[in-house]
């Protein structure tokens, strides 16, 4: 089951991307503008304040594809995981979360000018909680910042949460995150 949808999300990413390429130029314009981008950080499993403690914090793991539709839009597909912790037990709940994004950029919203790009980003997914052996598609939402260390490298700062029904504890779960990372200019 998990290699049906895994299967599924590459098929999608392919169609979002898809255009008829018919000379090297095309090809070249089609493949500028796409990045890989790997940030670590923490998550929490819920937003209710007894949930902001340490014991209840774990790890993330994010790596993804980012394809650069235009000036302000960008589509994102990545793999999110490592596992997460509840207050109720001390397991690691592991799961993979693959997901397929839109960034929309919003510097013309903010009122600094600054070289920095600003984004909110939403999209859904593919969430698999291995300790309960259950499936889920969930959505994501966060805002993201690019600071740029140069032509190919930019620095991420990551905050975005995945939210769902009965990702964990049989009702609305959201599991936000923070995270930082760097964005590579593959080509």
């Amino acid at each position: 089951m998990k290699s049906y949808f895994s299967s599924f999300f590459i098929c999608f990413l392919i169609l979002c991307f898809a255009k008829k390429i018919n000379a090297k130029t095309d090809f070249n314009q089609f493949i500028n503008d796409t990045y890989f981008n790997i940030d670590y950080g923490i998550k929490i499993s819920g937003i209710k304040i007894e949930d902001f403690v340490s014991s209840n914090m774990s790890p993330l793991i994010r790596c993804s594809f980012v394809k650069k539709r235009n000036e302000n839009t960008q589509i994102r597909f990545g793999y999110q995981g490592k596992y997460f912790f509840l207050i109720s037990d001390d397991f690691k709940h592991k799961y993979d979360f693959y997901y397929l994004e839109i960034l929309k950029k919003i510097n013309s919203y903010c009122l600094f000018d600054n070289k920095n790009e600003i984004f909110i980003n939403f999209g859904s997914g593919y969430f698999y909680n291995h300790f309960y052996e259950s499936p889920n598609f969930c959505g994501i939402l966060g805002l993201l910042t690019l600071f740029p260390l140069n032509d190919k490298i930019k620095f991420i700062v990551d905050l975005s949460s995945v939210v769902g029904w009965d990702i964990y504890q049989g009702n609305e779960d959201i599991l936000p995150s923070f995270s930082i990372g760097i964005l590579y200019d593959i080509f």
